[in-house]
């Protein structure tokens, strides 16, 4: 890229990490736009599921400017708490830095009141990528589902386990491969928290039967 030519990053994903970007970037005057597939913000479901920001991820939070709107989001996760179903013991183990606990929709919806506004930031709902190509002369040529295209001078893969960005660039997918094992789960959201049972921190708890190969880990959701 020359010197004189000004960046025009392109991100692809508009999740926490997406954002998150695009908002540190926009701190030091780097303008980007932010392309995402889905036409709205996530909303709680089934697929959501819980985030806990520890130290490291607080510090970019707070690198980016976010850390204090995040905190007043989030739910404080001071400790783990392990319980034995079959003693109905409880153990308790303090975390050495204090994590805040989000569901993703909630976090997302955090770092979209930074970004909203911004000059530096454009977000672009509803415009999924589907592969990226590298032009002698115009650069990357980013396309959309709609095969329309923008052009960047950088582009960057927050799109997911399954990213165009990442699949459009067969050398750098060889650095490594992604595997799928067989499992399953089963997800429940209980309206009540246990009486008695503190909110500040996530379960671990190990099943009545020492012979299952489940074990259940339960967390509270802000909301």
């Amino acid at each position: 890229m020359p010197s004189s030519e000004e960046p025009n990053v392109i991100i692809a994903g508009a999740g926490p990490a997406g954002l998150l970007i695009a908002i540190m970037l926009a701190d030091i005057g780097v303008k980007s736009t932010v392309l995402e597939r889905s036409a709205k913000p996530d909303q709680w479901s089934t697929k959501s599921y819980t985030i806990v920001i520890g130290e490291r991820g607080q510090a970019s939070l707070k690198r980016g400017g976010c850390l204090e709107s995040a905190a007043s989001f989030g739910m404080p996760r001071k400790f783990v708490y392990f319980f034995d179903g079959k003693s109905g013991e409880r153990k308790c183990m303090p975390k050495k830095v204090q994590g805040i606990g989000f569901s993703r929709p909630l976090l997302v919806e955090c770092l979209e009141k930074n970004v909203i506004g911004n000059a530096n930031i454009t977000l672009k709902r509803g415009s999924g990528v589907s592969k990226v190509t590298i032009d002698a002369e115009d650069g990357l040529q980013v396309y959309l589902d709609d095969d329309s295209f923008v052009s960047g001078t950088h582009v960057i893969g927050a799109d997911g386990k399954w990213s165009k960005v990442r699949q459009s660039f067969p050398s750098l997918s060889k650095q490594g491969k992604i595997l799928t094992c067989p499992s399953f789960g089963v997800h429940m959201v209980a309206s009540t928290f246990p009486v008695g049972w503190p909110s500040d921190g996530t379960y671990v708890i190990r099943p009545e039967n020492e012979n299952s190969l489940f074990y259940i880990i339960a967390s509270p959701i802000p909301t």
